[in-house]
């Protein structure tokens, strides 16, 4: 009898387990944040008509908005337009059919506005776990052969990707808290042994960016007229 009474006990805190696991799971917030890489400032709205789980109005050229969190799961229309104007449009297809944008519990989502004005819309995966988090992404209309973060191009590096196609966002890697750098190398620059780093305010030496425990990082590229740029965004959600 004591042996049925225990064992129903282990099974009922297992099943109990479980569901309590499974709602935390669930309930678990989604993160969105938005890029624009156009030239002028531009307005977002992610929803249906009046009722939006994201809005971002007057967001700067070749700027990151934080991860906002949100719990408004389901698939919605994106909506966008330029600051200065008044019409509305949303992303459609080549047969004007409009896409939805999932939103999905624990996961987190990029609305992207390119150099040509296009709208995009990327989902990002993470590992759970300590550490800080950072995501690569090519916004350059050229390819990238490496981005990297470290303390030292190509040494004690903690994160990087290889040969990035241009207007490519890779998932959110975890990485070891502390003092890194960014460096980044386009393939004319690989033939050469040669690569760019973030530079501090002298323009000497190298920024060096204190990635913290539990923060989200954006490490950008992208061209502005005919030159290349990279830069390091905290987005992590306030």
């Amino acid at each position: 009898m004591k042996k049925k009474l225990l064992l129903f006990i282990v099974l009922l805190i297992m099943l109990f387990s479980t569901n309590v696991w499974s709602q935390l799971r669930a309930s678990k917030a989604s993160k969105i944040c938005f890029i624009n890489l156009y030239n002028e400032k531009v307005d977002v709205r992610l929803g249906e008509e009046t009722s939006y789980v994201f809005i971002m109005e007057g967001l700067d050229p070749f700027t990151s908005t934080y991860l906002l969190k949100t719990s408004g799961y389901g698939e919605y229309k994106l909506y966008y337009k330029l600051s200065s104007e008044k019409k509305w449009d949303y992303w459609v297809d080549k047969k004007d059919v409009p896409y939805y944008c999932a939103v999905e519990s624990g996961k987190s989502h990029c609305i992207v506005i390119d150099a040509d004005g296009n709208a995009n819309y990327f989902t990002l995966t993470e590992y759970e776990g300590p550490g800080a988090r950072v995501c690569f992404f090519n916004g350059s209309d050229t390819k990238m052969s490496r981005m990297e973060v470290g303390t030292d191009w190509n040494d004690e590096t903690v994160a990087y990707t290889e040969d990035l196609d241009s207007f490519v966002i890779s998932n959110f890697v975890t990485i070891k808290s502390g003092n890194y750098s960014i460096f980044w190398q386009f393939p004319s620059q690989k033939r050469n042994s040669t690569w760019f780093y973030y530079p501090d305010s002298s323009g000497k030496n190298k920024e060096i960016f204190d990635f913290k425990n539990g923060s989200y990082y954006l490490f950008l590229a992208y061209t502005k007229g005919r030159d290349d740029y990279a830069v390091l965004y905290n987005i992590t959600p306030r």
